[in-house]
């Protein structure tokens, strides 16, 4: 074993194992809030398959799609604060009012996490987007 640590002589960087474990956790909360595996690949922009290896720790996002995995994992987050699971797959995948006719998921695929977290905030104040 070198100075350096074991992790470089496997090839991996430190913490890759944490983040992995993170990834997971972040997923088994979105999908405890509801959400399945390929409405998760949908709304990151990625295949079932890939989530399927996040989820099993082999691989992980990275940039963009680990950042609107945090996003999305807010989101529910939130929204189980609301709803119950079932409620919530509903509402994301539903349109309204509030937000012109989107669903919040076409929102989120587009990045536009703001606006989803708006209306979210109007329903807790009592709208009802």
């Amino acid at each position: 074993m070198s100075i350096a640590g074991p992790w470089r002589e496997r090839g991996e960087q430190p913490g890759s194992d944490a983040l992995s474990t993170t990834v997971v956790t972040k997923l088994r909360a979105i999908q405890d809030g509801g959400l399945r595996a390929a409405d998760i690949a949908r709304l990151l922009g990625t295949r079932p398959e890939t989530v399927s290896r996040w989820n099993s720790g082999r691989n992980r996002p990275r940039g963009a799609r680990l950042h609107r995995l945090l996003e999305l994992e807010f989101i529910v987050m939130r929204l189980t604060a609301l709803d119950p699971p079932e409620a919530l797959r509903l509402w994301l995948f539903s349109r309204h009012q509030a937000l012109d006719g989107r669903r919040p998921a076409d929102l989120i695929e587009e990045g536009r996490i703001d606006a989803v977290l708006r209306a979210i905030d109007q329903r807790a104040d009592g709208a009802s987007p």
